[in-house]
C-alpha cells in the first residue's frame, strides 16, 4: 500500500498537480488556525538546522518589513528555540506535515501567512534541481538564509539566541549528573541531512577521549537511549544542551541542526563533515558535497563568533585515519601542549 501511494503521489508531482493539492490541502490546514485580524502568521521550517538560521536573521526582516503583529507556526519542540530569539512571541503548535502544507499554502496566500522556510515549498523535481545547485556550491546556512531566504542587506547583523531563562534548570542537571567542568567531551554522532559516519568511528574516539582523561557524554534524543559504547547518555531538552555542553568545554558532532544550535551559542565545536565517493543516488551526491565543501570558520567570522571551530572531513568509503587530528584538536580547545 505505502508502495502504491509513492507511486501516484510521484505521478502527481510529474503532471505538475502536486504542489497545487498540497496548496489546497494547506489551506485546509489553515482553516484550523483560530487566525487574528492585523496578525501575519509565520511559517517556520521542521529541521532544528534551518530553525536557527532563520531565527538568527528573522528579527531583521520582521522589522524591515514592518510586520508588528505575529505569530510562529512551529512544532512544539522549536518553541523554545524561538523564545532564544522572541521571548515574548506566540507560538501555534502543528505537526510537521501540517508545516509542510502550510508552507506550500503560504507560497500563494501572502496576505496572512508569510513562510520563513528555504528553499520554499516548490514542485518536488523544482526543489531537487534547487538542492542541486546549492549543494554542488555549498553554500553557508547564514548565507542561504540571511540572502536566500530574507534578501537582506550585507551590514544587517546576526542575532545572538540568549538562554538566561533556563541556566537553573541547566545548572541543576550538570549538577544532579556530576558533570565535570572544562575536563567533559559531548559527542553528537546522529545527522539526518548529511552521510551517517560509522559507528565504529565514534566509539573509537570516545575509548581515546577517555585514555585522556575525559569524562565523555552522548546526546540522546530520548531518556531510553544508550549511547555511544563506554559514554554517559545524555537527554536533556534543546535549550538547555548549549548551556550543559559550555560547562563541559568541547563537543564533537557530526554535521547536523544540532551542531548548528551549539555553534551560533558558542560552545567549542569540531564538526566532523562526512562524505563518500562513488555515490549512488542523487540525495548522496547532495550530501557528499556538502560535506567535501562546506565550512563553519567562514560564518564564524560572518557573524562575529567567539568559539573555537575545529573542521574535519571524513571519507565514509576509507578507513579513518584522522583519530590523531581529532585527538589534537581536543588538546587546542582544551589549552593543553
Amino acid at each position: 500500500m505505502r508502495i502504491k501511494k509513492k507511486i501516484f503521489i510521484n505521478l502527481l508531482d510529474f503532471i505538475g498537480l502536486l504542489h497545487p493539492i498540497n496548496i489546497y490541502r494547506g489551506k485546509k490546514v489553515s482553516q484550523k488556525i483560530n487566525t487574528e485580524d492585523n496578525c501575519t502568521y509565520i511559517v517556520c521550517s521542521y529541521g532544528i538546522g534551518d530553525i536557527v538560521w532563520m531565527l538568527s536573521f528573522a528579527k531583521n526582516y520582521i522589522e524591515l518589513h514592518g510586520i508588528v503583529s505575529y505569530k510562529f507556526i512551529c512544532l512544539k519542540r522549536d518553541t523554545a528555540l524561538i523564545h532564544a530569539y522572541f521571548p515574548r512571541a506566540d507560538c501555534v503548535n502543528v505537526s510537521r506535515k501540517e508545516i509542510s502544507l502550510l508552507g506550500a499554502y503560504a507560497s500563494a496566500d501572502k496576505e496572512k501567512y508569510i513562510s520563513f522556510m528555504y528553499p520554499r515549498i516548490k514542485s518536488r523535481k523544482e526543489t531537487l534541481n534547487e538542492l542541486d545547485l546549492f549543494s554542488s556550491l555549498a553554500i553557508d546556512m547564514d548565507v542561504f538564509y540571511k540572502y536566500g531566504c530574507f534578501d537582506l542587506d550585507y551590514n544587517m547583523p546576526f542575532l545572538r539566541p540568549d538562554l538566561s531563562f533556563c541556566e537553573e534548570e541547566a545548572y541543576e542537571i550538570i549538577k544532579r549528573k556530576c558533570i565535570p567542568q572544562l575536563k567533559s567531551v559531548l559527542l553528537i554522532p546522529d545527522v539526518h541531512s548529511r552521510i551517517n559516519l560509522p559507528y565504529g568511528l565514534w566509539k573509537d574516539i570516545s575509548h581515546g577521549l577517555f585514555q585522556m582523561g575525559y569524562k565523555v557524554y552522548t546526546n540522546t534524543s530520548n531518556i531510553d537511549e544508550k549511547g555511544i559504547d563506554g559514554t554517559e547518555p545524555l537527554y536533556t531538552s534543546l535549550e538547555t544542551l548549549p548551556l550543559i555542553a559550555n560547562h563541559m568545554g568541547c563537543v564533537i558532532s557530526g554535521r547536523c541542526g544540532l551542531c548548528d544550535w551549539i555553534f551560533v551559542n558558542e560552545c567549542n565545536l569540531i564538526v566532523l563533515h562526512s562524505y563518500k565517493s562513488g555515490n549512488k543516488t542523487r540525495q548522496e551526491k547532495q550530501m557528499s558535497s556538502f560535506g567535501r565543501k562546506e565550512t563553519l570558520l567562514g560564518t564564524k567570522d560572518r557573524c562575529g563568533l567567539n568559539n573555537k571551530i575545529f573542521e574535519v572531513r571524513v571519507n565514509t568509503n576509507d578507513s579513518i585515519n584522522q583519530y590523531s587530528e581529532i585527538f589534537n584538536y581536543v588538546k587546542e580547545i582544551f589549552e593543553l601542549k
